[in-house]
């Protein structure tokens, strides 16, 4: 795979988390040539986790240290970080998987230089996209959870986050966040109401997306579930690679 576009997914992905992570009360933000962190009291990895991976011999050790303080930190480990050989080597130090996502990315085709989708503008309808991101991911979660979450997302507007949506007569049909970073165009969240579901809704956001992508002169990457890789192939897209999840046994 091109180097550069493995180091431009990894920048995009960890500028994502880091946007999201640094809005608990109390966060604690790290980015050096070794890790990008987040560390907080928040009882979620949404706060507690480290990205962008370039770690020595001792920069794995304290890593792996930290991870096994706390139950809801995460190591995401993706294409491009070093070690080549970290997946291996926290699975050595007892660390274990939670999940995997299907890295991808485009450069463009089928997209389309129209579409229903407009930014939002204003508290109201920020308020209102990321009500809707959050019902979508996050509706099986405690309350507290859910409430911290549209706070991290609407945060995460003044970092840089797009978010952009279509709407009916009943109000938000679909939600986009979108992320400049690392000279790519991240695609994230993409929600569409559940009675607009299987209609092609979900497809002509993605197209116009990747219209907007060619008109900024950049690629498109995402992450998905494996089992959605599928559906984003068929609109032009290209597994490139992984994000891994790990966790640690706390002591």
């Amino acid at each position: 795979m091109d180097v550069r576009l493995v180091s431009a997914i990894r920048d995009n992905l960890a500028e994502t988390y880091m946007a999201l992570g640094m809005a608990a009360e109390g966060a604690i933000i790290s980015r050096t040539d070794e890790r990008w962190m987040v560390l907080s009291a928040l009882r979620h990895p949404v706060s507690n986790f480290a990205a962008r991976l370039d770690l020595s011999d001792q920069g794995f050790r304290e890593l792996c240290a930290i991870g096994r303080k706390s139950e809801h930190f995460r190591v995401y480990v993706c294409d491009g970080d070093q070690p080549e050989t970290l997946h291996d080597d926290l699975l050595a130090e007892d660390a274990r998987v939670l999940y995997t996502l299907t890295t991808l990315a485009s450069d463009g085709e089928g997209a389309v230089d129209e579409g229903t989708l407009q930014p939002v503008q204003g508290q109201e309808e920020l308020d209102a996209a990321c009500e809707m991101i959050v019902r979508t991911f996050f509706r099986r979660s405690e309350p507290w959870l859910r409430r911290h979450m549209k706070v991290a997302l609407a945060s995460s507007a003044g970092q840089g986050h797009e978010f952009w949506a279509a709407r009916d007569k009943r109000g938000i049909v679909t939600v986009v966040t979108l992320v400049s970073a690392g000279g790519l165009l991240g695609l994230y969240n993409l929600c569409v109401r559940e009675d607009q579901r299987n209609k092609g809704v979900g497809s002509a956001a993605v197209r116009q997306v990747l219209g907007e992508a060619v008109r900024r002169g950049v690629g498109v990457t995402l992450q998905c579930e494996p089992d959605l890789a599928g559906w984003y192939r068929r609109l032009g897209f290209e597994a490139v690679g992984r994000t891994t999840a790990f966790s640690f046994n706390t002591r």
